[in-house]
């Protein structure tokens, strides 16, 4: 039986689909964020001596932000 270069072509496409496939549902499933979650918090404060921007914020001494704005 002979074969056409296009029905290689096509055998190759469909191999490449699918492991592009299986990487981004692999991907998916990891549970793994490009982008990390983040919460943006609008305090007002009288006194903020010796804050700046970019200073670290904590949180029971755990870090758990850096001053964006002020």
């Amino acid at each position: 039986m002979k074969r056409n270069l296009s029905d290689y072509f096509v055998a190759l496409f469909v191999i490449a689909c699918s492991i592009v496939l299986l990487a981004a549902l692999t991907f998916a499933l990891s549970g793994y964020r490009l982008k990390k979650v983040t919460r943006t918090l609008r305090i007002n404060y009288e006194d903020v001596t010796g804050i700046k921007v970019n200073s670290e914020v904590r949180y029971a001494g755990a870090p758990a932000g850096r001053v964006i704005a002020m």
